[in-house]
């Protein structure tokens, strides 16, 4: 190897050095419990009885036809699967989390007629997981660099957008291996406790999910959206007085006595810059609307 050679190789490791620090370190002023994990793919692994096993991929075979022939383009016909499983959870091959009583279940809508699954995971009510009880391993077989997802999520975080965190994760069912994936936490009524003024004890009863196409901020819109707590499913009062509130109103100011604005601004900026079509702005869909206990209400992108 001649010289030049030489030179060019080492200001190449130099470069991939200086980025890889500059990766693992930029979120490290962030509020991120999965901070612990930056740069790092974790390794999940799933036990679960042989038989369920076996109907959990017979209840996956879910094809575009299916969705059109079999099911009639209603994604809530789909077959699913969940079962309580064992869980381990390895970071560099050393530190070892293991969980019992795992609930464990096929994610995603229209993701579901992919080759590639999503999953949900619920772990026992005092368990968690780099502070987090609910998490989910996001197959997103569309973003062919895996790349794209982690930088969107990594910068809402250094933007103080109230959002998720991602890093990745190698999953296997099973011990057979199922491919590489992000590792989400989720919004759910235990994020809501791990992130804003709680006791562990008190319930969220004001975290609605708007996961239908076209939800929006009028009363036809809020039909579309759902309370996220089960026992407060049809407890929807509090977001119908906010539409009222928010049909009279003509000016921005009147609009933040009630409504987080700022944090509207940065998301709807952040969905633009970033060309996502499938939130807020566009489909609308796969949002949250949540009242904090001050009574300001905020929207909350899901993934």
């Amino acid at each position: 190897m001649n010289s030049i050679n030489r030179f060019v190789l080492y200001v190449y490791f130099v470069f991939i050095t200086i980025c890889y620090t500059k990766l693992t370190d930029y979120l490290e002023d962030t509020n991120r419990t999965f901070n612990a994990i930056e740069g790092k793919v974790v390794t999940v692994k799933i036990d679960m009885e042989p038989k369920k096993y076996e109907e959990m991929y017979v209840a996956v075979q879910n094809s575009l036809e299916d969705y059109f022939v079999k099911y009639n383009g209603k994604l809530d016909n789909f077959e699913t699967f969940e079962a309580k499983t064992n869980m381990t959870v390895i970071v560099d091959k050393k530190e070892k989390y293991f969980f019992e009583k795992v609930n464990f279940k096929v994610g995603g809508q229209f993701g579901r007629i992919n080759a590639k699954l999503g999953y949900n995971i619920k772990l026992k009510k005092k368990d968690n997981l780099f502070g987090r009880r609910t998490l989910r391993l996001k197959a997103d077989p569309f973003d062919y660099t895996h790349i794209r997802s982690k930088l969107t999520t990594d910068l809402m975080n250094k933007w103080e957008i109230p959002s998720i965190q991602e890093s990745f994760a190698r999953l296997y069912v099973n011990d057979e291996f199922f491919g590489l994936y992000f590792l989400e936490d989720a919004i759910k009524p235990s994020w809501i406790l791990e992130n804003y003024d709680y006791d562990s004890e008190e319930e969220v009863t004001t975290l609605y999910y708007c996961q239908t196409s076209g939800a929006s901020l009028s009363p036809k819109g809020i039909e579309k959206c759902h309370n996220e707590k089960d026992n407060y499913l049809n407890y929807t009062q509090p977001l119908d007085d906010l539409v009222k509130k928010a049909q009279n109103y003509t000016t921005i100011r009147q609009l933040q006595k009630v409504f987080d604005v700022e944090n509207l601004r940065k998301l709807m900026i952040s969905e633009y810059l970033f060309g996502a079509y499938d939130n807020f702005l566009i489909a609308g869909h796969n949002y949250h609307f949540y009242q904090q206990k001050n009574g300001i209400w905020q929207v909350l992108v899901h993934d």
